[in-house]
């Protein structure tokens, strides 16, 4: 799950066809400090899931009790965006491993 989230946020802002859709998401950000208290605070989330996106900046996604989520970028310069936020978070269990030797 951490290279495939990851390896989200790197593709999606990474390319310039999705310059377009970049716009129609609302992107909010500030102080990393503000949203991390705001997302403990206010919606009762806490991070569940952390994943290096480059030498300065980590992905994080937090969840509360209640199942709300977020998913946002932290910068070594201090600063925090929100990417995406929703209901119904769920934790789902991997697959169990391939044994050796299998083909698929």
């Amino acid at each position: 799950m951490r290279t495939i989230l990851a390896s989200i946020c790197a593709f999606a802002f990474s390319f310039p066809a999705a310059a377009q859709y970049r716009t129609m998401i609302p992107v909010m950000c500030g102080s990393a400090n503000e949203v991390e208290t705001t997302l403990k605070e206010k919606y009762g989330e806490t991070p569940i899931w952390l994943g290096a996106v480059s030498e300065s900046s980590s992905a994080f996604l937090t969840q509360s009790a209640g199942g709300s989520w977020t998913i946002y970028v932290r910068g070594a310069n201090g600063s925090a965006c929100i990417l995406g936020s929703g209901q119904a978070g769920q934790t789902v269990d991997p697959a169990p491993p391939k044994p050796e030797g299998s083909k698929s």
